[in-house]
């Protein structure tokens, strides 16, 4: 995750430890990547103005419909819609229409909705997750390639590696390639408090 050399295969395997934890804490053990990619997914209509996509952060939206068949689907423009909150997710109808909710429904000589049999009519495809390091490749969302992982991920790693590379114990202080780590807390509960902000919850 850091792109650091380490000086010794002790730290690299401590380092690579350490990207899989933060990976699995920030993702609520989905197994889902940070790395940023392009996501195919069908969202559930609620019928508010936003939908929820579940993976973050949320960067750019190539294409939105309005059905899973895309024979058949209505896509929007790109001026329909506008991403409301990377960190959350959020895309939001820019006019009064929103995301028209779909469920089941019972013939009991009335029709009549099953709430908990909820479809997923609306396909989002879609951008998210962080740029670990720049990069020349462009894509149809992607207008900067800079590098977008947040510093406090960084440090969890580096807190993190620095307690599984000393056993377990405090650590005063650790280098890796051009980053140097100075703290006395323990490892894990300081790792937790800087990704907390970054969790999936609710996703």
């Amino acid at each position: 995750m850091l792109g650091a050399t380490a000086s010794s295969c002790g730290m690299d395997a401590a380092l690579s430890a350490s990207s899989d934890w933060v990976t699995r804490y920030i993702t609520q053990k989905s197994g889902a990547s940070l790395h940023r990619q392009i996501y195919s997914e069908t969202v559930r209509g609620s019928g508010r103005q936003s939908l929820m996509v579940n993976r973050l952060p949320l960067s750019g939206v190539q294409r939105l419909f309005n059905s899973t068949t895309t024979a058949d689907a209505t896509e929007f423009c790109s001026t329909d819609f506008r991403i409301e909150s990377q960190e959350g997710g959020l895309i939001t109808r820019t006019n009064d229409a929103g995301y028209s909710p779909t469920t089941n429904a019972a013939w009991n000589f009335t029709r009549n909705p099953r709430p908990t049999h909820v479809l997923r009519p609306w396909l989002v495809v879609y951008e998210a997750g962080w740029q670990f390091a720049e990069s020349s490749s462009t894509c149809m969302v992607t207008t900067s390639t800079g590098r977008s992982l947040p510093f406090d991920v960084e440090h969890a790693v580096l807190i993190k590696a620095s307690n599984l590379y000393q056993g377990g114990g405090d650590v005063s202080m650790m280098k890796v390639g051009p980053l140097e780590l100075n703290y006395s807390s323990e490892g894990q509960d300081e790792a937790e408090m800087l990704l907390t902000p970054y969790r999936w919850e609710g996703h």
